[in-house]
């Protein structure tokens, strides 16, 4: 219930975001027009930006991952956000150069049943804004209790560079997903792409379905 008021929250403030944000229109990209500039959470203007926790930037980042369209800038909120994720890439978790693995492992309950997502996410993405090779693979698989009839598992990559002039965008995306009758879904595919870009957003969801609704673990 925590996090579903908290989202509330962050998508009622995405409607006026876009008013309320007070920074001037800031530079996206350096003097290049290739590499998206870094801004320090605390810089944040967009009321929906400000104040996150860990799981808020899981949550918005899904979100957004979501929503984009390849090759149409960001709004001016979302875009401050993908300025924030790179600042966290360069100083507050590694940067993600050469290949990145990355474990998985939570659990959830509701609507009568419990599941659990374990595995492994691995990409192959340098942070050089002039690179257009790169790779990803997902290994992991989510489990049931006995009250779980049905599991969709999905996959969002995402990596994000210069759009247009100056502004921020998806330049490669994908989505695979599938679903299973039943307490076990075991997820794994893998893809490679060229795509020029500065910062990548890997993210696994899924949701889980009993007689009585549904839950979802994500991360």
């Amino acid at each position: 219930m925590k996090t579903m008021t908290r989202r509330a929250a962050l998508l009622s403030s995405a409607t006026i975001g876009s008013i309320l944000c007070t920074g001037a229109a800031p530079a996206l990209a350096d003097d290049t027009g290739k590499e998206i500039t870094s801004l320090a959470p605390e810089e944040a203007t967009c009321p929906i930006n400000q104040g996150l926790t860990a799981e808020d930037f899981d949550r918005r980042q899904l979100e957004i991952d979501e929503a984009a369209q390849p090759g149409a800038p960001l709004s001016e909120e979302d875009a401050e956000f993908i300025r924030i994720q790179v600042y966290r890439r360069q100083h507050e978790v590694v940067a993600y150069a050469a290949t990145k693995t990355r474990k998985i492992n939570r659990s959830a309950s509701g609507a009568g049943g419990t599941g659990t997502v374990k595995g492994f996410h691995q990409f192959t993405y340098s942070d050089n804004p002039f690179n257009s090779k790169g790779a990803w693979s997902a290994h992991w698989t989510a489990s049931g209790s006995s009250a779980v009839k049905k599991i969709t598992a999905s996959e969002h990559i995402r990596v994000y560079g210069i759009v247009g002039k100056s502004g921020v965008g998806v330049v490669y995306r994908a989505d695979p997903t599938s679903t299973v009758n039943g307490r076990t879904n075991a997820f794994n595919r893998s893809e490679s792409f060229r795509a020029y870009g500065g910062y990548i957003s890997a993210h696994y969801k899924a949701l889980f379905y009993t007689k009585s609704g549904s839950f979802e673990i994500y991360g």
